[in-house]
């Protein structure tokens, strides 16, 4: 399994390294699809301006030569958006390596650490009986005076062992929820 788990390790070094580089393929996309609709609008306006001016040759003239320019612009563009479907599918495949990735690293640390936090939640439930009983023999009108000194000692040994052991737990929760991220 360790060596499943250093294969594992040694892809997801890979798959991070790619991963930002897909992301900014994918972003530039967007861009070039985002300005590639403004072009596209600009050109439309321009052919509705075609049409109502077309008596006037050097209007005309303008306008078709800035529609070359935004066609142009536009063929320029398509090579961002070109591959964007492979792009998106390594994208993919990525998440599903991460996925695959957390099953196979993270879910045996994080079977021990539900384990480890069971085992302190049962040391924690008889460190509350110990405490409730500690409390119990603390009633100085129904004990002696050495049964209260006793059980006020051992409260605050317990006491103390309940709160490193609750904070131990806190620990192991908080760990567990960042392997589960």
């Amino acid at each position: 399994m360790k060596n499943v788990q250093n294969i594992f390790g040694i892809l997801k070094g890979v798959v991070d390294k790619k991963v930002p580089e897909l992301k900014q393929k994918k972003q530039k996309a967007q861009e070039a699809d985002e300005k590639i609709a403004q072009f596209q609008r600009a050109i439309i306006d321009l052919q509705g301006y075609i049409e109502r001016n077309r008596h006037d040759r050097e209007e005309v003239m303008d306008a078709r030569h800035d529609i070359s320019e935004y066609e142009d612009k536009i063929n320029s563009l398509q090579g961002f958006k070109s591959g964007i479907e492979k792009v998106k599918e390594e994208l993919s495949s990525a998440e599903s390596f991460y996925k695959k990735y957390k099953e196979v690293v993270h879910k045996p640390k994080i079977n021990a650490l539900q384990e480890e936090y069971a085992q302190l939640e049962s040391k924690l439930s008889k460190l509350e009986d110990n405490m409730f009983a500690c409390e119990i023999n603390m009633d100085k009108l129904e004990r002696s005076a050495e049964v209260y000194a006793q059980a006020e000692n051992d409260l605050q040994k317990f006491d103390a062992e309940y709160n490193d052991l609750s904070l131990q737990a806190a620990r192991i929760l908080s760990e567990i929820k960042a392997l589960e991220k």
